[in-house]
């Protein structure tokens, strides 16, 4: 899988738990400082500056682990890889620690070149808002988790923030020719994985938002000449 056969892989994955996607009533273990606390409800998170939980440092630990096997399964050399990575602390945390769960694999991986292409969809005037208090009072944005035409007022549809980061991925890809580790978000991971397959991101994006679990990875097939993909595993 070279610039020489035409193909490449584009591996990405997703963060680990944050406080923000804990389940309401479960309680977790913030990571800075080991204070256990219970969910208050999803938080429409954008591009907030959370961390992650002390499960979710686990999870891109174990998630780091297969990814790396899988690669090495695959036969990719690992100095032979591109890393991107999203630029907000959540998902510099899931690389540094998917990285150390890769183990000697990691430790050959270049520095990650990290990106706002790859941010999570904004939610605009409404980051930060509980997801259920932000339905509540407007509730057009129900529409923001099944219509990927959907923008947040002052925010991002899924279209719009999966073409970024596809975008991004493809420049990449038809720039250097290696394949990519690339490191985000749940549903800027999703719309991106529907642009790779299709050159655009459309309704079909919405069946990756579910497989795209917390420090959970997709990995797709991607022809520089045709300029599409395929994906081939999910975790």
């Amino acid at each position: 899988m070279t610039r020489q056969t035409g193909k490449i892989f584009i591996g990405v994955m997703r963060h680990g738990e944050t406080p923000d996607n804990v389940p309401p009533g479960e309680r977790y273990t913030r990571y800075a400082d080991g204070k256990v606390l219970t969910s208050e409800g999803f938080v429409l998170s954008g591009h907030n500056d959370v961390l992650l939980t002390a499960n979710g440092v686990r999870q891109c630990i174990e998630g780091g682990g297969n990814m790396g096997r899988y690669m090495e399964g695959e036969g990719l050399r690992a100095d032979e890889l591109s890393v991107l990575c999203s630029d907000l602390p959540r998902t510099r945390l899931t690389h540094a620690y998917a990285t150390l769960g890769m183990g000697g694999f990691g430790s050959l991986l270049p520095p990650p070149l990290y990106t706002p292409k790859l941010c999570e969809r904004s939610a605009g005037e409404l980051q930060g808002w509980y997801r259920d208090v932000a339905i509540k009072q407007f509730p057009e944005v129900k529409k923001a988790f099944s219509d990927h035409t959907f923008r947040y007022p002052g925010g991002e549809s899924l279209r719009g923030s999966g073409t970024r980061a596809g975008k991004r991925l493809v420049h990449h890809a038809l720039t250097y020719g290696r394949s990519i580790l690339a490191f985000g978000h749940q549903l800027s991971n999703a719309g991106a994985i529907d642009y790779l397959e299709r050159g655009e991101v459309t309704r079909h994006a919405w069946q990756w938002k579910d497989r795209m679990t917390n420090a959970g990875f997709i990995v797709v097939r991607f022809d520089l000449e045709t300029r599409r993909g395929t994906v081939i595993f999910h975790s």
